[in-house]
């Protein structure tokens, strides 16, 4: 099933690249910036949650 997935993404980035080459790299350049804010996000909401269970 991994193997499918990995295939399965691979060609529709392949296809987004036929399509249009400048959106497919500006929605690949959006998804390494989106997990880097949601780690900075996690660590942030952890801290919190962390001090209301000891207050």
């Amino acid at each position: 099933m991994k193997k499918f997935k990995i295939i399965l993404l691979i060609s529709y980035l392949v296809i987004m690249f036929i399509y249009d080459w400048r959106l497919a790299l500006l929605s690949c350049m959006f998804t390494p910036a989106a997990y880097f804010i949601a780690e900075k996000m996690k660590v942030v909401v952890y801290r919190y949650n962390s001090s209301y269970k000891k207050g």
